[in-house]
């Protein structure tokens, strides 16, 4: 037996689409695949498995299921972009992010299945100098990974820590929205962009002429502009910004990357004075089963502050190394240490690895 949880016009294909979801959630998979001449595909453990037992996946199949479950105003996108990414909830039973585009003119779909609840804080393994910037009124907090890295999750875990332990208001600013935050010892305000407020930009200035006290940002180099209102308001407020990132400095250069050389001076300086942390994070397979986050730190002191506003980025690399017993750390040492704790194949760090050079010399 299987839920009903997307309905398209054709009853044989909303029990097709319904039984292939259904066998996900069973088996637990993190993200479902659907593309033309292909068997449903799922991701169980960073690996990924087809559902044989299924027919190959049409075309007629995905335009009817586009048809199902998006709106006219979404449909309406994906025309016109080639893509789109949406959330949806069905039947108050579970909540997916959907990305749709075409490829080799043929349209394909990405089911990303979100869990109810965010995990907490406290249990994501970061260590104690990250579980510390709750305390924070103010300043940056720049969570970062690339795709499939955690870093949505780390950041609405954070806003959810402090939903429970800290009397604030807190917006964000989303595209789109994942995970369905509800107050608590604090007042949450989630916007998703486009549908509530335009733009990054447009919902960062609001916030400037409003009583928030922290702030999330889905996507923080979404424009020079927002970069510009962020660092602002970090002046005086707690802002976390999301970006994509495989390092802090490559955070770093991305916030720059957009600005005039006649600019740069005055956004580094900006950057430097509001920055806190940069949180650097990869899921990567546990011995055992599951996955694991490895995480690159960098905390913002005094030098580090210096190095940013002189444009001396390189040097970063040193500190991180060196850093160890303020809580700094780069990903390569990361993984060394769970390595020697056996949380991780060496093989599996070594693809992970930033510098397989540098983490060669640390498993020395």
């Amino acid at each position: 037996m299987f839920c009903c949880f997307v309905e398209i016009v054709d009853s044989s294909q909303t029990i097709k689409i319904n039984r292939i979801i259904t066998a996900a959630i069973k088996k637990k998979a993190t993200d479902l695949h659907l593309s033309v001449g292909n068997n449903p595909i799922l991701r169980l453990d960073d690996k990924l498995y087809p559902l044989i037992d299924e027919e190959v996946i049409t075309s007629d199949f995905l335009e009817n299921l586009a048809e199902g479950i998006f709106s006219k105003e979404e449909r309406d996108d994906l025309k016109n972009n080639l893509g789109i990414t949406a959330v949806h909830d069905y039947g108050n039973q579970i909540r997916f992010k959907i990305k749709a585009f075409y490829q080799k003119k043929f349209l394909n779909f990405s089911f990303r299945f979100i869990p109810p609840f965010p995990p907490a804080f406290n249990d994501l393994g970061l260590p104690k100098a990250i579980i510390n910037l709750k305390n924070l009124s103010k300043g940056l907090v720049i969570i970062g990974g690339g795709y499939d890295s955690g870093r949505t999750t780390t950041a609405v875990s954070f806003v959810e820590e402090l939903n429970k332990t800290e009397s604030r208001y807190i917006l964000t600013l989303e595209r789109p929205i994942e995970f369905l935050l509800t107050s608590n010892k604090s007042i949450i305000a989630q916007r998703n962009i486009p549908s509530d407020v335009k733009s990054f930009e447009e919902g960062l200035s609001y916030c400037k002429e409003e009583d928030v006290d922290a702030i999330m940002i889905g996507e923080l180099n979404s424009t020079p502009d927002a970069i510009v209102e962020a660092l602002e308001l970090a002046a005086e407020r707690l802002v976390i910004g999301i970006i994509d990132a495989k390092g802090a400095i490559d955070a770093i250069e991305k916030m720059m990357f957009d600005f005039s050389l006649q600019e740069k001076p005055r956004v580094r300086a900006l950057l430097a004075n509001s920055l806190e942390c940069v949180l650097i994070q990869k899921l990567i397979p546990r011995l055992g089963g599951g996955r694991i986050l490895v995480p690159e730190i960098l905390l913002v002191n005094e030098p580090v502050r210096a190095i940013i506003k002189e444009d001396r980025l390189y040097q970063l690399n040193n500190i991180l190394q060196t850093s160890r017993e303020e809580g700094m750390r780069g990903i390569d040492r990361s993984l060394a240490e769970l390595v020697s704790t056996g949380e991780i194949s060496i093989d599996d760090a070594m693809a992970y690895a930033n510098s397989k050079e540098s983490f060669k010399m640390m498993m020395r």
